[in-house]
């Protein structure tokens, strides 16, 4: 029963990674340089960064 919970964490870890890797994996640039469609993509994957993160952590604590 606790390794299906090891393994569901280790999904939502995996998928935050990717999504940040994605976020910041491209071109860097400062916040300044970006033009409105970059902005609006890089606040879109923190949040949904952000948003996997909590439904990881409610998850381990749901359901143990």
């Amino acid at each position: 029963m606790v390794l299906w919970k090891w393994l569901l964490g280790c999904m939502v870890g995996i998928g935050i990674g990717i999504v940040i890797g994605i976020g910041l994996g491209k071109k860097q640039k400062s916040w300044s340089e970006l033009n409105e469609k970059e902005k609006k993509g890089r606040i879109l994957l923190i949040i949904l960064g952000s948003v996997l993160c909590l439904a990881g952590i409610i998850t381990f604590f749901c359901y143990k």
